[in-house]
């Protein structure tokens, strides 16, 4: 049964509210960056410190039905990096049975969750050392868990992650000619949450906005915003910032959206503390 309101077009409600479900989640820009992170993330997943499924996010409509070119590496480049499958971890065979059942006692659950969120943590240094490998090997490189763009001296910063990113540095070079002082931080796993290079990134900033393409209910920001809060602890001492969203259903985060956000940041960068969510409705 379909309820309204529905939407096919592009949003990340989907798969935000299914962040903690136990796998890794990484939202791609571009359909290059879509081909080279299935790649990536086979190695990922099947790395023995890690063994976690990963969700490869990305715009549908934006980058699912529409043309982009790509470079694809041949298969034999690709089976260079990809390292053969092993499943030493888990073993299907007749001659040494194993009981499988969901109904999962507590005492074997807690162990289950703690060494999920331990592989977890691990991910987060397997992730940034086959960024590095694939760059290596295909000169494309992505940042890891996060990337940046001018955030050396950035005295305002938005915070965007998949589609809209393109859009947000076309602003912040917008912003740069008018001598505003701005940079972007791109989130690139959701799972698991880059809380510590995303407080690297921002420790030198007045203001920061985090764009979301999805809501977060009961605290009507966006997701991303709520936990880019977190990983800044005392933010509100720190920082002037706020919530923005936008680009739900399919809806355009056109340039003059996002330059109305670093304009924002910059009317306010003195004035720490949290301010009141910007929509970016579309009449």
């Amino acid at each position: 049964e379909m309820t309204s309101p529905e939407t096919v077009w592009s949003g990340q409600q989907d798969a935000m509210s299914v962040r903690d479900a136990g796998w890794i989640q990484v939202y791609c820009d571009d359909n290059q960056e879509i081909v080279d992170m299935v790649i990536q993330g086979y190695k990922i997943a099947e790395d023995p410190r890690v063994l976690i499924p990963v969700n490869v996010c990305y715009d549908g409509f934006y980058s699912s039905h529409l043309t982009e070119g790509v470079d694809l590496p041949l298969q034999e480049e690709v089976d260079e990096f990809l390292p053969a499958p092993t499943f030493d971890h888990c073993v299907l065979d007749p001659d040494k049975p194993m009981a499988l059942d969901p109904l999962t006692p507590g005492p074997i659950m807690l162990r289950y969750r703690k060494t999920h969120l331990e592989a977890m943590a691990k991910a987060k240094e397997v992730i940034e050392e086959i960024d590095k490998e694939f760059e290596k090997k295909f000169g494309r490189g992505y940042g890891g868990l996060i990337s940046t763009y001018k955030m050396e001296d950035a005295e305002v910063a938005i915070v965007t992650i998949a589609g809209m990113t393109g859009t947000g540095m076309d602003a912040v070079d917008l912003a740069r000619e008018r001598g505003i002082k701005a940079g972007l931080v791109k989130i690139r796993f959701a799972r698991p949450f880059p809380a510590e290079r995303i407080a690297e990134a921002l420790k030198n900033v007045k203001a920061f906005a985090v764009i979301d393409r999805s809501c977060c209910f009961g605290w009507s920001t966006g997701p991303m915003y709520m936990e880019v809060c977190a990983a800044l602890a005392d933010v509100d001492k720190q920082f002037c910032h706020f919530s923005a969203i936008g680009g739900l259903g399919g809806a355009d985060i056109s340039l003059d959206m996002i330059t109305s956000t670093i304009n924002a940041l910059e009317e306010q960068k003195d004035q720490p503390g949290h301010k009141e969510t910007q929509w970016y409705l579309v009449d």
